[in-house]
């Protein structure tokens, strides 16, 4: 399959796959590409070591408060289940 392949299929995505899949590929990627190389990216602007440091920081604060959210009507529910998903996924994950 090519890449323009999966560009489609993830296009055809309805939201709540697309949010699904966004999540399952964020852990992917992490995993295998800590630091994507910058040919990968098309030109797309790059966040910088310190950026993604916050951003993960403010996630975990997020995870371990979710009051802090300032929640979209129906989309917190959402969230916080398919973010619970993909966290008890990751642990099965670490302990196969």
């Amino acid at each position: 399959m090519s890449t323009r392949d999966l560009e489609r299929k993830v296009e055809a995505l309805d939201e709540n796959d697309l949010v699904r899949f966004s999540i399952w590929f964020d852990t992917y990627r992490g995993q295998r590409l800590p630091e994507p190389p910058p040919e990968a990216v098309n030109d797309a602007p790059q966040l910088a070591r310190h950026q993604r440091t916050e951003l993960d920081r403010r996630l975990d604060e997020l995870d371990a408060d979710l009051s802090i959210a300032v929640p979209w009507e129906g989309t917190m529910e959402l969230v916080k289940t398919l973010r619970e998903k993909a966290r008890a996924q990751k642990t099965a994950g670490h302990s196969a």
